[in-house]
């Protein structure tokens, strides 16, 4: 078991070092009055990046990329919700 553990910090260690070898990339998360929540977690392979909303940082290129695609996925699943729901009922036949 402990060197399961060791094994598993040492893959860790590995993919940190990985992630802050990346390029950077400027994030800024916006604040949003919906959700109260000061801070997104955005995962990559395990690492967990805490990055607080409303304020621009340096992240690696790999996480501001999974926000921007999680965002922009977000975006597009809420306008098919606002077209869907000012649909008028039609009947046919």
């Amino acid at each position: 078991m402990a060197g399961t553990k060791q094994t598993e910090f040492q893959e860790e260690q590995t993919l940190k070092e990985q992630l802050a070898a990346r390029p950077k990339k400027t994030l800024m998360i916006p604040r949003d009055p919906l959700n109260k929540d000061d801070v997104v977690p955005i995962v990559w392979n395990g690492i967990v990046y805490a990055v607080p909303r409303g304020k621009a940082f340096e992240v690696p290129d790999v996480i501001a990329d999974i926000w921007n695609h999680a965002y922009e996925q977000t975006i597009a699943a809420e306008s098919k919700m606002e077209i869907t729901e000012n649909r008028d009922i039609q009947v046919y036949g």
